[in-house]
């Protein structure tokens, strides 16, 4: 599978949400912030494992990554909502994790079909 986009837009994300935790208060940097990064360095290597993946296992490493993009969703939301992102970051980050749950729910579909048809 070549998911160049799919891969580059999680880096992004992931670099984004390190850069803007940097900014978090203090109390939140060691709790929230910490689940941020590890959730968006989780979502970006289980990007990379399915792209090197095959059959099965490329659609359980996507299923992880769009499970580790909704953690990322739901702690961006609480971040905002206790002011350790301005809702222009919220904006930017909102726009990656829409374009990268569109690309995921592609690939996971079309992986799903391929597995599918291979099973007829």
């Amino acid at each position: 599978m070549k998911n160049p986009k799919l891969f580059s837009d999680s880096y992004q994300l992931t670099l984004t949400l390190f850069h803007r935790t940097k900014n978090f208060p203090k109390q939140m940097r060691p709790t929230v912030g910490r689940r941020l990064e590890e959730s968006s360095v989780d979502l970006l290597l289980s990007v990379k494992l399915a792209s090197v993946s095959k059959g099965k296992s490329r659609v359980q490493k996507l299923r992880t990554a769009s499970q580790k993009l909704d953690e990322i969703r739901l702690l961006v939301q609480l971040s905002k909502d206790n002011k350790g992102v301005s809702s222009g970051s919220f904006g930017e980050i909102s726009s990656l994790t829409s374009e990268i749950g569109k690309e995921i729910g592609g690939f996971l579909k079309y992986e799903s079909q391929k597995l599918y048809n291979a099973s007829k």
